[in-house]
């Protein structure tokens, strides 16, 4: 049995430092640093709140364990905790090849009374996580559009050897943003992301690694902070419908390998905060990423040229144009009207790195291993669709008007033997039918947004259904009512 000890966070006028004891070797060091202005102004009962849920998920990866935590927890709060827990090591549980560990994580309440959550004024602000990547560009361009002023929290915590938080490129998008009269924007730097052990995960027999199953928790953590900090009501994260899939598993439920901001974790999330007067969600759940990507480039042109979400980037780079997020972006981009160049992305480069891309598709689309095969096919056939929309012409034409890539004029060929290799082998095998959205699932949108969201996703995609609510959903809106303590029932398969 593994034991783990939160200890009281060090909080002062700059930051606060929270600490811990027995996580062996997942860490480096057993303490972060978050630095965030007057943090001393947010009460401690509040930052253990914080440090919890930015490292709950990792506790699954040391079961059996008990985790001893620094103040004593109501019972309605452990409760939610437990559930939480109880849905994460289920689904890191799916991803194993081998037994999964004895045990479960056990919660060992405090003896420390702190006093009970000082909620904020009730308001109607919103905060809102902000990376510079897609989703939450067109969560900008949303809440903006809806008539707000959002404040957009950066967490900048790099996590070597990646690059994606150093360089040039992104110091650029968060200087734009922040001089933008539309959006105020909050910078908070930490230690998280550089002190963990990103394989632990594998070595303890789990094919997610750390950050995949802990980074956008550790970005909502910062600006419910900068929320309570500032007084704003409402905290969103971008959250794209793939994100929550789900499926049951012997029984239980098991989220996809996102899950870290998925529709279930931002009902537990919500519900912890609410004595704090603040509440969480996305702005973005109902749509899958290829609605984002169109939104984004037809609806917020003035913010896609900011689009930053390469994370394999180099360290003087705006985006590497050899991955399949960079094939995801730029085709998109190009798709929607947009140009690749805005955001970094060099097409021929793209294009010479796709003289070898074999699109990893599902051998039975209709029986899917698993919820990351499905999630990855459904990526790739978007991807050979946005290659459709780059015709040879199409492509002659976007050449010809960029001067800059003239002196690259010697590799035209290949990129035009890779095109057409694309669309000639794969674009046939294309499923004939594409994502739609479905407007049942917008009861996951805040309630203050939904009204607009719909009327923005309506207008302005119309491949959109009036069906019922389908299987996923269901499990969704039960798992949220359950995590949350409304269904005392343990979500099952309906």
């Amino acid at each position: 049995m593994n034991a783990v000890r939160l200890e009281r966070p060090v909080i002062t006028s700059d930051g606060v430092t929270l600490r811990w004891s027995g996580t062996g070797a997942l860490y480096r060091e057993p303490e972060v640093r978050i630095a965030l202005e007057q943090a001393d102004r947010i009460p401690e009962r509040f930052w253990i709140l914080i440090a919890m849920l930015g490292q709950c998920t990792h506790w699954c990866l040391l079961r059996p364990v008990q985790v001893c935590l620094p103040c004593h927890l109501s019972e309605s709060e452990f409760a939610r905790w437990q559930r939480l827990l109880e849905i994460v090591c289920n689904t890191l549980d799916a991803t194993r090849d081998d037994q999964c560990p004895q045990g479960q994580v056990e919660l060992i309440n405090g003896d420390l009374i702190l006093p009970d959550p000082h909620p904020i004024p009730a308001n109607s602000r919103v905060a809102a996580c902000f990376s510079g990547g897609r989703d939450s560009m067109v969560q900008a361009g949303l809440l903006r559009e809806c008539g707000h002023r959002p404040l957009l929290v950066a967490t900048t915590s790099p996590m070597p050897p990646l690059n994606d938080h150093q360089t040039p490129r992104r110091r650029e998008v968060l200087r734009a943003m922040a001089n933008h009269p539309d959006f105020e924007l909050l910078e908070v730097t930490a230690t998280t992301r550089a002190n963990w052990d990103n394989g632990f995960s594998f070595h303890q027999g789990y094919s997610i690694p750390v950050n995949c199953m802990t980074d956008t928790l550790v970005y909502l953590t910062h600006a419910l902070a900068a929320a309570y900090l500032h007084h704003y009501g409402l905290v969103v994260i971008a959250s794209e419908r793939e994100v929550s899939e789900n499926r049951m598993v012997n029984g239980k439920l098991v989220l996809f390998d996102h899950f870290m901001y998925a529709l279930p974790v931002l009902a537990a999330a919500d519900a912890l905060v609410k004595p704090w007067g603040l509440s969480v969600g996305s702005m973005t759940s109902a749509l899958h990423g290829v609605h984002l990507q169109a939104l984004l480039w037809k609806r917020y042109p003035d913010l896609a040229k900011y689009q930053y979400s390469c994370w394999r980037v180099g360290p003087e780079q705006s985006a590497c144009s050899a991955c399949s997020k960079c094939l995801l972006c730029g085709l998109g981009a190009l798709a929607a009207g947009g140009d690749p160049e805005w955001m970094g992305i060099n097409l021929v480069d793209l294009l010479l790195h796709a003289q070898t891309y074999e699109p990893k598709w599902m051998p039975d689309p209709e029986k899917p291993a698993n919820l990351k095969e499905k999630i990855t096919h459904d990526h790739h056939q978007t991807i050979v669709r946005y290659f459709g929309h780059l015709t040879p012409f199409r492509l002659a034409v976007y050449l010809v008007r960029h001067p800059r890539l003239w002196r690259r004029a010697s590799e035209y060929s290949a990129c035009f033997c890779a095109l057409a290799r694309i669309r000639r082998t794969f674009l046939p095998a294309i499923e004939p039918t594409r994502p739609t959205w479905n407007r049942a699932d917008l009861v996951f949108v805040p309630p203050p947004l939904r009204e607009a969201c719909g009327r923005i996703f309506t207008e302005a995609l119309p491949d959109f259904e009036d069906h019922p609510a389908d299987e996923v959903h269901c499990r969704n809106r039960e798992a949220c009512d359950w995590i949350t303590g409304k269904d005392r029932i343990t979500p099952h398969d309906t």
